[in-house]
């Protein structure tokens, strides 16, 4: 393994540094860009998929049966969380794995 120096400091850059340095970027990136983006959003999508009815929406007065008669906001939470943890249960999966991938290779 080849590390080169860091300037001024005595220790060695690690192989992403020295991608960086090479593709000329001198440090880490501090913006917000597209791809964080999108990770807060599967983030987001794989919080509300993996809520539990019984266990926590229950809790929280955020099941069927609690708003079943309420026509409010409440209710159309409710139905919004069972849409989202119904369809987009299975489409996350390989969003996760690609997003994981490209982290890995790419992050």
């Amino acid at each position: 393994q080849r590390h080169t120096k860091c300037a001024g400091l005595g220790r060695p850059r690690s192989l992403a540094a020295q991608w960086r340095t090479r593709a000329g970027r001198s440090g880490p990136s501090m913006g917000f860009g597209v791809m964080t983006a999108i990770q807060v959003l599967v983030l987001f999508g794989n919080a509300l998929a993996v809520l539990h009815e019984e266990r926590f929406l229950n809790k929280v007065g955020l099941s069927e049966n609690d708003v079943a008669l309420d026509n409010g906001v409440k209710r159309q939470i409710v139905h919004l969380l069972k849409a989202v943890r119904t369809l987009l249960r299975v489409p996350l999966i390989p969003i996760n794995a690609v997003l994981v991938v490209y982290l890995l290779f790419l992050g």
